[in-house]
This record gives structure tokens, C-alpha cells and sequence, in this order.
């Protein structure tokens, strides 16, 4: 992996005091979400490693468990690279993700809290900001830790494991594909906006029909864009 690419940033500053392989996950995730890891590009375990001053060994399970994810592609004495998400893929997570938002929706509504609330006001803030700067990548971010929170929040750990797959597949594809899918920003963070107020009411099952509801838009803008660019 090329040191020249990539700006100066968290992705290889020294690691702290908690476990290494979470730590290194988290910032090979986020590199991949934010754009900073490309598609295609190689992930060098023992260049990691050197540049995060660790061993190979946790760098070695953060790919593993990225590669369950399927936003690490392991090849057989070639090593590991950035995932590149397909179409079908894609197809595939959103088959996923959309009747269990309805069982996220319920979940949290049981566990809903001010704060919870006042963090999904927060993503929500940001989807905004994004919308504003035109900020794809921002906008994608915060999105994906909106809907994160609810699929964690409801305290069954399987749900928190099928969300990071499908997160995977979701917002890769959603970074390398066309840019038609987000149009418009500034509609896409405001139907976040119902959401919230839903969770914040507490309803179930309003909460589950407007969440499945948003995860089929979502699709249906995914897989039938409405005019093309050749821009992008």
C-alpha cells in the first residue's frame, strides 16, 4: 500500500491502550467508508502494522474480521484488498436491510432515551451540514451512523452483526457508484427528520412502517436512477 495517496491523518497515528485489533478495524472501516482506502487497493499487513508501530498479529484479525464484512477481499498468495461491491451485492444487503429496519425501529423504540434521541439529532445535524458543503462522503457517514445507532441500540448483538455486514456492501457501493443515487442531498437528510420524531414518540409500529418505508426509497433511487450524467 502506497504511503503517497493518503493525507496525514488518524488512520496511521500510533494506537492506544485498548485492544489493538478493535482499534485497528475501526480505522481501516473508516478509511474504506470515507473514501481514504480506495476499491481495488492493496492492504499490505505488514506495512500497517509498521505504520501504526504493532505487531502483525492484530493487524492480521482486523482484516479477517473486515473480510467477514465483506469490505476486505482475501486472495490466496496475492493478500488482502479493499473490497469492490457490485451491484447485485448491493441488492443483496438492501434485500436484507429492509424488513429489519422495521425489527431495528421496534427494538429502539423499547429502548429509546433522551440521549439516544439527542445522538440521532446530532447524525441528523450532520447529514445537514453535508447537504449544505454538497458533501457526499459527510453525508454518507453520517447516514450510516444514524441508522447504526438504531440497529445498536436495541441490545440484541446479532442485529449489531448483521448491520455491519449490510453497512459494508451498502455504503460501499453507494461510494463508487453514481452520484444520481444522492442527488439531493438536502431531501435525503430531511427524511431523516420523521424518524427521529418517531423513535422520539416511541410508537413501534409507526417507527417500523416509516423505517422500512425509508430503506425501499432508498433502494428503489439505488436501482432505478431517474436521469443519467455522464459526469459522474
Amino acid at each position: 500500500m502506497a504511503a503517497s495517496p493518503h493525507p496525514s491523518g488518524d488512520l496511521y497515528a500510533p494506537v492506544g491502550r485498548f485492544k489493538l485489533s478493535d482499534q485497528v478495524y475501526e480505522r481501516l472501516k473508516n478509511a474504506i467508508a470515507c473514501g481514504e482506502l480506495q476499491p481495488g487497493e492493496r492492504l499490505g499487513e505488514q506495512d500497517i502494522a509498521r505504520r501504526m508501530s504493532i505487531s502483525q498479529a492484530p493487524v492480521r484479525e482486523a482484516l479477517l474480521r473486515l473480510t467477514r464484512e465483506r469490505l476486505v477481499l482475501q486472495i490466496p498468495r496475492k493478500g488482502s484488498f479493499v473490497a469492490e461491491i457490485s451491484e447485485q451485492e448491493a441488492r443483496d444487503a438492501y434485500q436484507v436491510r429492509i424488513p429489519l429496519e422495521r425489527l431495528a425501529a421496534k427494538l429502539a423504540c423499547a429502548q429509546t432515551s433522551p440521549e439516544f434521541i439527542s445522538a440521532l439529532e446530532m447524525d441528523l445535524d450532520r447529514m445537514r451540514e453535508a447537504a449544505a458543503a454538497d458533501d457526499l462522503r459527510a453525508m454518507i457517514e453520517a447516514d450510516t451512523s444514524f441508522h447504526r445507532r438504531v440497529w445498536q441500540v436495541g441490545g440484541n448483538p446479532l442485529m449489531s452483526e448483521i448491520w455491519a455486514m449490510v453497512e459494508g456492501c451498502v455504503r460501499g457501493f453507494t461510494l463508487v457508484s453514481n452520484r444520481l443515487f444522492y442527488a439531493d442531498l438536502t431531501e435525503i437528510s430531511e427524511t431523516h427528520a420523521p424518524l427521529v420524531e418517531a423513535l422520539r414518540i416511541g410508537d413501534a409500529e409507526v417507527a417500523a412502517d416509516l423505517f422500512e418505508t425509508h430503506a425501499a426509497t432508498v433502494w428503489d433511487r439505488i436501482d432505478s436512477p431517474t436521469e443519467v450524467d455522464s459526469t459522474w
